[in-house]
């Protein structure tokens, strides 16, 4: 048997053989989308037995909401058999906002001659922009500080990615608030942002703080964005009075990177555990999920940099699993350094303290005795005595291992930048409401520097600040009590022991300890 033939007809038929569009006007960019006029271009074609008779006519209709057609109907001459005829800008159409991105909008093209017809859907896909909020940062109009406190104004600029296909056009930001105490004014206006990229307002827009506002507290902020295309975005997001808050749910621009050229960076974005509530995310050292850390590691997890003023603390959030030996030596685990201005990095100590010490391991990237973090900790709130440091600074968290069992390693979360509350005595002085041991400066040092500490006045009686050295042999002690030269909450070390001599270079250890705390920290001289 022969194979079966379709005859489409046995007389005319036409149909629309191609589509193209072009963009004319004012928005000609290539991307066709809400705000584009367009030449619509046909090749029509009589695939039928028999050449028309008559003149054709095409007319263009469409359905759609998003389509204002503006010129709707084109004639061509007749069309003989197998003939292709082109009909350059046969119809003009207009694109209306509110697209949206990589949709298909139909075309109907009804084609028409003498008494026959036939019936062409055209397909126009289309691009449309689809902004996403990425986070904002504070510029302060007053204060020394990056905390946005009560009597305070600061600008807000917002961040912002198109992560459609098409191109938004006047994208314009409007900020309002339902918080009692709070002031917003100004707007933005982007006059332009390409797929792909991101961009931060630009124009002021300024949060004033009432004087009455509640100190740690946070008010919700909220946004709308609309721009010419009918891209409409909205949300929220909270600003904190009286501190600065630094989770991982959106970006904040936090970095990590090796120390050394031969070590592994395994910090990463994490929801294999998470402190913040309702939160997804924290900052993992070690492999994906639940995963052990690599051996000879020595990483560093960096914040942003950010302001700070008098007494001041920071509190981090953070979970461990490392080994250790007798639940006090390590190889294994992390700390926590500072920098200022610039200056270099240097360890600093938690008001409770490191929980173990860096054991005399010939692999280690630390020192022997470095108070660490390790063992199993479960997720809590260390803190982090600032209040003698003004400047702009930056923690950093690094983790060394140098042995072979390693286990889930080292999570870090939920950053919290405060003041301590302040007491006064009837003569308007400012005293300790806490004893901390916050550092010595400079470091490392020759032949002097500055041990900096507060002492509450239920530890004024007994506390002692005690200088030892690699060894732990004590090179000399004073008693805050009986030392009115130390009301100020520090002491010039001279670099000189118990009998007046001068000490030899290295590492030494000064130790405050009371009834109720003890903490111990590290300097270096250096002749």
């Amino acid at each position: 048997l022969e194979d079966e033939i379709t005859i489409i007809s046995e007389n005319t038929f036409i149909i629309c053989d191609d589509a193209s569009f072009t963009e004319i006007g004012m928005y000609t960019d290539g991307s066709i989308q809400s705000l584009d006029t367009l030449n619509v271009n046909v090749e029509l074609t009589n695939i039928g037995f028999e050449d028309t008779e008559n003149l054709v006519t095409a007319v263009l209709s469409t359905t759609s909401d998003y389509i204002n057609i503006i010129q709707d109907s084109v004639e061509s001459d007749m069309i003989q058999v197998s003939e292709t005829v082109v009909l350059s800008e046969a119809f003009q159409i207009e694109l209306l906002p509110g697209l949206s991105d990589n949709s298909v909008l139909i075309l109907d093209l009804l084609i028409s001659s003498g008494l026959d017809s036939w019936q062409t859907v055209i397909e126009l896909p289309v691009n449309a922009p689809v902004i996403e909020f990425i986070g904002y940062n504070l510029e302060f109009d007053t204060g020394n500080d990056d905390i946005l406190e009560s009597g305070e104004t600061a600008s807000v600029f917002l961040h912002y990615i198109n992560v459609g296909s098409g191109i938004s056009y006047d994208f314009n930001t409007t900020l309002y608030t339902y918080s009692n105490g709070l002031t917003i004014e100004g707007s933005d206006l982007i006059s332009q942002i390409l797929p792909g990229e991101a961009v931060n307002t630009e124009q002021e827009i300024s949060i004033s703080v009432a004087e009455d506002f509640v100190q740690e507290d946070s008010a919700e902020i909220l946004y709308m964005g609309l721009d010419s295309t009918g891209s409409l975005l909205t949300g929220s997001f909270d600003v904190h009075i009286g501190y600065i808050m630094l989770d991982f749910e959106s970006n904040t621009d936090w970095i990590h990177y090796p120390m050394v050229d031969d070590s592994v960076d395994q910090w990463h974005l994490s929801n294999s555990r998470n402190f913040t509530e309702e939160g997804l995310f924290s900052m993992k050292c070690g492999d994906n999920e639940n995963g052990s850390y690599a051996t000879s590691m020595y990483t560093a997890l960096e914040t942003p940099a950010f302001r700070i003023s008098d007494n001041t603390f920071v509190q981090i959030a953070h979970w461990m699993e490392t080994p250790t030996y007798n639940g006090t030596l390590c190889s294994d685990g992390g700390i926590v350094e500072i920098s200022v201005d610039g200056s270099d990095f240097l360890q600093i100590t938690p008001t409770s303290g490191y929980p173990c010490m860096m054991m005399n391991n010939p692999n280690a990237e630390l020192p022997f005795q470095t108070p660490m973090f390790a063992g199993e900790i479960e997720w809590e709130q260390i803190e982090f005595d600032l209040s003698e440091i003004t400047g702009e600074i930056k923690l950093r968290f690094i983790f060394v291992s140098a042995t072979f069992a390693t286990t889930e390693g080292w999570y870090i979360d939920d950053m919290k930048v405060g003041f301590y509350p302040e007491t006064e005595t009837q003569e308007n002085q400012i005293i300790p409401v806490r004893t901390n041991l916050i550092g010595n400066y400079p470091n490392p040092f020759n032949p002097t520097t500055k041990i900096s500490f507060s002492v509450a006045p239920k530890d004024l009686s007994d506390a002692e600040l005690v200088i030892f050295n690699i060894k732990g042999q004590e090179i000399v002690k004073f008693s805050v009590s009986s030392h009115p030269e130390f009301a100020d909450g520090s002491i010039i070390w001279d670099g000189k022991d118990r009998y007046n001599k001068p000490v030899s270079s290295g590492i030494y250890f000064y130790k405050l300890h009371s009834e109720n705390y003890t903490a111990v920290k590290k300097m270096l001289m250096i002749k």
